[in-house]
């Protein structure tokens, strides 16, 4: 487990609310499916009170926002190599891999 998930574990098992909101609406599974911090997410998906339905205040559910990042994280290396043969469907990386955890 790397710190990340560490300090989530720690938090959990503390009882932290894990479906707690900022001013955005922005939950802790939002944060870990946008940055793909992918023990991060399995940690708070295991606590039953952590929902991936839970919108944010622009109405996006963490799963939105993985799979937005993930369409982002592909433009910026379709930018970077301009090599219209790349395989976006490579392991992890198909539409049904949103978001990509383990």
């Amino acid at each position: 487990m790397n710190g990340s998930a560490a300090v989530v574990q720690s938090l959990v098992n503390s009882q932290a609310n894990v479906s707690a909101q900022n001013v955005h609406g922005t939950t802790p599974m939002h944060f870990a499916f946008a940055r793909n911090e992918r023990r991060c997410a399995t940690v708070l998906l295991g606590e039953s009170s952590a929902d991936v339905n839970d919108p944010d205040n622009q109405g996006r559910t963490p799963l939105h926002v993985a799979f937005t990042a993930r369409i982002a994280a592909l433009e910026r290396a379709g930018a970077m190599k301009a090599n219209k043969s790349a395989d976006i469907h490579v392991r992890g990386c198909g539409a049904l891999d949103f978001p990509c955890l383990p």
